[in-house]
């Protein structure tokens, strides 16, 4: 299970922020997106998973899940709720193959 206390949002602001746990494997990432109803840019998190051993871009694309959360504590928060669940809830997907690369 991931603890969002770990996980410093000023380094997600700045730079890519990879980690893993058990199986699973995650990239949270600030992007910038076009707000869709008012047409303005706005930052956002966007935070990947997949199954153990690859790296992001090493692993085949059908693998890979994404969802973009508001860049703030709240939206972090919510991100790691969202890891968390995704691992409880499809153990056969991030099963922990035991791999260290």
């Amino acid at each position: 299970m991931i603890d969002e206390k770990k996980i410093p949002l000023p380094y997600i602001k700045k730079s890519e922020y990879p980690g893993s746990d058990a199986g699973i494997r995650f990239m949270f990432r600030s992007v910038t997106v076009t707000n869709e109803g008012s047409g303005e840019e706005e930052k956002v998190m966007r935070v990947f998973i997949w199954p153990e051993p690859y790296c992001l871009t090493k692993t085949d694309p059908e693998k890979i899940t994404s969802r973009d959360f508001p860049l703030t504590q709240a939206g972090k928060e919510e991100a790691v709720e969202w890891i968390n669940r995704e691992h409880e809830e499809h153990p056969e997907r991030y099963e922990n193959t035991g791999i260290r690369l």
